[in-house]
């Protein structure tokens, strides 16, 4: 595999991830007002969302019953993409 493959292969599993927990991002200002500001994320682009994404995927509070199954899937897939991540990227240069 050349560079070019891996950075490509890494610049789309980084999109996928960063689309996904803005998804879920949007979901939370959508259902709960309260808990978008609490995280501190603004509506558009913000350097704050960005530090809302990851405080939201490490609350270990999140989700919580009530909220919708779509959040809890988006929820889930973006915590799970980031905990794979390093093994993806360790599996792509191995593969080399």
């Amino acid at each position: 595999m050349e560079a070019r493959h891996i950075i490509g292969v890494a610049a789309m599993y980084a999109f996928a991830y960063y689309a996904i927990a803005r998804s879920a991002l949007a979901d939370i200002r959508r259902f709960d007002s309260e808990l978008f500001r609490h995280l501190g994320a603004t509506p558009g682009v913000s350097a704050k969302n960005s530090t809302a994404i990851i405080e939201m995927l490490f609350d270990r509070r999140l989700p919580l019953e009530h909220h919708p199954r779509e959040f809890r899937a988006k929820l889930f897939l973006a915590r799970a993409m980031l905990l794979l991540s390093p093994a993806l990227f360790i599996a792509v240069f191995v593969l080399l």
